[in-house]
């Protein structure tokens, strides 16, 4: 037989249409971030999860400006488990963003350089005319748990996000992975690098005027082929004019146990995109047999909007699983939480065979009554195994198959 290995993917909520409504390491503590502007009036875009095939390829951000004239001073990439400058985890074009005049934005061109899941922090420090320093950041996730659906990978994750001022602007980077004639947006508009062919990188805008205190706003892209429509993409957004907390939080790198070790461990970060703090943080495991645990936390009593901190998760194991994450807050008005998987795998686990009973049963048998019991053998270890050989050692009452042994040199065992 042959056993495929599971692949575990992070699962998103779809909703359709629209309506208006009332690294492995333990957390270190990381120096506060200098005060952040008022985030209702300077801020960027709210940025969905970018796919990990969208790694060295570039999306765009816009920085919104609902002040006075601006002038940007710097663009700089932090390590969100440290808020230290460290570049080379992406590139950021910002040519157009030297002056933003008041109500206006600009666009930036952002290339992330990470190889597995991670996160960083957008960081721009802007004057305004009276000299007056200015500094707005957001936290840019990438994700190797965003799935194909018939060529498009894109994930809003955005569940809700604040309108300053009553209005919302959303960023929602996408890859192709499939040719299409062309990538319909239903609400706002598609920019896409590349035309509409597989490893295009993508951007999916949507702006809007919230109609109260909270509505939702549908994201949906639809590919065609042939005139046809063959794929498509639903989520949907609640835009909120509360002043109020909402975290975002990053999916981290897969954790990998070392042979010669019984646990390993990876940070989560969470960000304040929000308008107001967040409060009574508290991160947590959800399922109790996933042999998940929090080590340590640096979230403060308050985290201010614009602001983050992370936590750090400990898989202890001998076999590989998955489990999710997840942190609990008060935004202001409620309770609210976030949640992430996290998958981990134990490395060179030992070659592994079990055989088990699928069908039938020899227990009740009778002489001269044939009787047959139907057997599985599984590789639940994480090597292949080749040239599979098998024997009975007593061959006078059972046969395997019409022969009593032999070398299966075709049957080939893979990790489930």
């Amino acid at each position: 037989m042959r056993n495929h290995k599971l692949k575990v993917l992070s699962i998103a909520l779809l909703l359709l249409g629209g309506c208006t409504s009332g690294g492995n390491n333990s957390a270190t503590g990381a120096p506060v971030i200098e005060p952040i502007a008022t985030q209702q009036k300077i801020f960027f875009d709210d940025i969905s999860q970018i796919p990990a095939q969208g790694t060295d390829k570039s999306f765009i951000i816009r920085l919104h400006n609902n002040s006075s004239r601006l002038s940007l001073q710097s663009i700089g990439v932090l390590d969100p488990t440290n808020n230290k400058v460290v570049n080379d985890l992406a590139d950021v074009k910002s040519d157009m963003c030297s002056t933003i005049p008041a109500n206006n934005n600009c666009s930036l061109n952002i290339v992330p350089h990470l190889q597995k899941s991670g996160s960083f922090i957008l960081q721009a420090k802007l004057t305004d005319n009276k000299g007056k320093l200015h500094t707005v950041n957001q936290l840019i996730r990438l994700s190797d748990k965003i799935a194909s659906n018939n060529g498009i990978l894109f994930d809003n994750d955005l569940t809700s996000v604040s309108a300053p001022e009553g209005v919302y602007h959303l960023a929602l980077p996408v890859m192709l992975d499939e040719q299409f004639d062309k990538l319909k947006a239903s609400n706002g508009s598609v920019l896409c690098s590349g035309g509409f062919n597989p490893g295009s990188n993508c951007t999916y805008f949507v702006d809007g005027k919230a109609l109260g205190d909270n509505t939702l706003v549908a994201t949906k892209l639809e590919g065609y082929r042939n005139g046809k429509l063959v794929a498509t993409r639903s989520y949907t957004t609640r835009a909120t004019t509360d002043i109020r907390a909402n975290l975002l939080i990053s999916q981290p790198e897969d954790i990998t146990i070392a042979e010669n070790a019984s646990e390993s461990s990876v940070n989560i970060i969470l960000f304040n995109n929000g308008l107001a703090s967040a409060t009574s943080i508290v991160p947590g495991v959800t399922d109790a047999n996933s042999r998940l645990s929090i080590l340590a936390s640096t979230c403060p009593t308050d985290l201010a909007p614009g602001a983050n901190c992370n936590f750090s998760v400990k898989a202890q194991s001998e076999v590989h699983g998955a489990g999710t994450v997840e942190a609990e807050y008060h935004n202001g008005i409620t309770v609210d939480k976030v949640s992430t998987n996290i998958v981990y795998t134990k490395a060179n686990l030992p070659a592994k065979l079990v055989l088990s009973s699928v069908a039938g049963s020899l227990s009740n048998s009778f002489v001269g009554i044939p009787a047959t019991e139907y057997l599985v053998i599984s590789n639940t270890g994480t090597r292949k195994l080749t040239a599979l050989s098998y024997k009975l050692d007593k061959t006078t009452d059972f046969m395997l198959s019409g022969a009593s042994s032999g070398v299966v040199t075709a049957w080939e065992l893979v990790v489930p």
